[in-house]
């Protein structure tokens, strides 16, 4: 009796021994997010990293002297004129150019392409926009002084009276779009327009606008809050204990208009921030991350409130995940 009274003392010590090592255990491989994550913003990088994102790069090529029409999946067009380019100022008469494009309409190519619709502190609602980069045996080429190109964007709905062209410069936080005829009183450089992609095709009807230089170009209009409070919302980024090497990049999508937008500025090393923005807005705050291995997505979706500090965790993604998730957008 004292042999079996022992066995099961000693049988319970060993299952209670078990039991606690079983919790403690689970206790030490507990491994939460890592801390707040410092954001380290550089375009040129973020361009690099994200390049695999990007689906609406166009090359084309086309002898100077006679010009040619491009045409868009979706009906769109861009056409330039013969003898319109330069080279360092000279005419570069009938030789073979390149044209390399990007044509974005939709809030999902703008974050794929990392290009917003910020004019200063202003917002703009973009109806499309385009990169144009022309070259001849590698060298880069201008649009001659009296020459345009025309940029046609299809569109089943009725094109704002507000509509204006705009020209994007290059900024460390991003595009910055400048008014092309630098007069706010004024909107009469994007009109309603009909063209046929071939002469076997219907009319198409869009918008037609006329650029007089090469780079980013954006038919766009001001949102309409100038009455609505704003502030400065902040984001601040956890990720993944992988002890993985990090680059983001951060974008505030609108839900219910064509904007997305670029941060402004860091507070802090740990905050980047997007403003001023309209409070009660619908937005996502989305953080994309390239590491030396992995990709990871963390956004919120919610409406902009005063003053707000969003805390998002990064989760590890595969390249398809992160674009089937802008498609949603």
């Amino acid at each position: 009796m004292k042999t079996n009274s022992l066995l099961k003392i000693t049988s319970v010590f060993i299952l209670h021994f078990m039991l606690l090592f079983q919790a403690c255990s689970d206790v030490d491989t507990f491994t939460p997010y890592n801390d707040e994550t410092t954001f380290q913003f550089d375009r040129n990088q973020a361009i690099s990293d994200f390049k695999d994102l990007k689906s609406t790069h166009t090359v084309f090529s086309f002898y100077a002297g006679y010009g040619h029409i491009h045409n868009f999946p979706d009906d769109s067009q861009i056409e330039f004129y013969p003898n319109s380019f330069t080279l360092n100022g000279n005419p570069i008469g009938n030789k073979l150019i390149t044209i390399e494009i990007d044509f974005i309409l939709n809030k999902k190519e703008m974050v794929e392409n990392l290009v917003g619709t910020n004019s200063g502190n202003q917002i703009l609602v973009s109806g499309g926009m385009v990169n144009v980069l022309a070259h001849c045996n590698g060298m880069p080429l201008e649009l001659a002084p009296t020459s345009e190109y025309s940029l046609r964007i299809a569109t089943k709905n009725q094109i704002p009276d507000e509509m204006e062209m705009f020209y994007g410069e290059e900024t460390e936080k991003g595009i910055n779009w400048i008014e092309s005829d630098n007069d706010p009183n004024t909107q009469n450089n994007v009109n309603q327009s009909e063209w046929v992609r071939d002469s076997n095709s219907r009319f198409t009807i869009g918008m037609e606008c006329f650029p007089k230089k090469l780079g980013w170009v954006n038919c766009d209009y001001f949102t309409k809050d100038n009455t609505q409070e704003k502030t400065n919302p902040c984001l601040i980024a956890t990720t993944p204990p992988n002890g993985d090497s990090i680059n983001l990049t951060a974008v505030c999508v609108f839900k219910n208009l064509n904007v997305m937008l670029n941060p402004c500025c860091t507070t802090d090393k740990d905050k980047i921030c997007f403003g001023p923005l309209p409070i009660n807005e619908a937005v996502y705050y989305i953080i994309i991350g390239k590491g030396k291995q992995n990709y990871y997505l963390g956004y919120v979706e919610k409406t902009i409130l005063k003053d707000d500090v969003v805390s998002i965790n990064l989760e590890v993604k595969t390249l398809q995940e992160i674009k089937d998730f802008l498609s949603t957008l």
